[in-house]
C-alpha cells in the first residue's frame, strides 16, 4: 500500500509503488519547476496536482496561473490588424500573447509605421493633387497609410501623370 508506511518491514518505504513526477499545481501540463519528487502512482500516473516527464509540456513561467504557461517571442501589435512594430520580446504567455502584443509567426511581414490606426499600416510615396486631376506637384514624401491609398489632396506617386500639374486648383 503506498501511504509512506513501510509496510512489510524491509526499511524501505512505498519502495515499486511511487513514480518521479513534477508539480504542477495549476493543471496546465507545464511543470512547475525542474525538481522531481516520488508520487504515489495513481493507474501508473502521477497523482493529480502532479504530472510525469513524459508527460509535461515544458517548465511553466508562471507557476499557478494556469493561462500563462510559456515562454514565447512577441511583438506589439496595439491596434490589432496584424502588422506589429518594435523589437521582439520573450514574454511568458498561454494561448495567445496577451493584450497589444502578437507572436512573431503571427505577424504580417511589414512593420506596421501607425499602431496606433489599423487602417494605416504603410509607409507609402505621395506627391499633392488638391484638384484630384491626375496632375501632382512638388516633390513626393512619405505618409503612413494603407497601401494605394493617401490621403485626401495627395494621390500615391506611383499614379501620378508624367507631367507636373501647371495649376493644382484647377481640374
Amino acid at each position: 500500500v503506498c501511504d509512506g508506511v513501510d509496510n512489510n518491514c524491509d526499511g524501505t518505504i512505498d519502495e515499486g509503488l511511487t513514480i518521479g513526477c513534477y508539480a504542477d499545481a495549476d493543471g496546465d501540463g507545464y511543470a512547475d519547476s525542474a525538481t522531481v519528487s516520488q508520487q504515489c502512482a495513481v493507474s501508473n500516473a502521477c497523482p493529480s496536482g502532479f504530472i510525469s516527464g513524459a508527460a509535461s509540456l515544458g517548465q511553466d513561467c508562471a507557476a499557478g496561473d494556469a493561462t500563462r504557461f510559456r515562454v514565447m517571442s512577441t511583438l506589439t501589435d496595439a491596434d490589432n490588424d496584424g502588422h506589429c512594430t518594435g523589437s521582439a520580446t520573450s514574454d511568458c504567455v498561454g494561448a495567445s500573447a496577451g493584450v497589444g502584443r502578437r507572436f512573431i509567426n503571427s505577424c504580417e511581414t511589414t512593420s506596421d509605421c501607425n499602431d496606433g490606426d489599423a487602417q494605416a499600416w504603410s509607409t507609402e510615396l505621395v506627391r499633392d493633387d488638391a484638384d484630384a486631376d491626375g496632375y501632382c506637384v512638388n516633390a513626393a514624401t512619405q505618409v503612413c497609410a494603407s497601401p494605394g491609398t493617401a490621403p485626401a489632396g495627395t494621390r500615391p506617386s506611383a499614379q501620378c501623370a508624367a507631367t507636373d500639374d501647371c495649376s493644382d486648383t484647377n481640374p
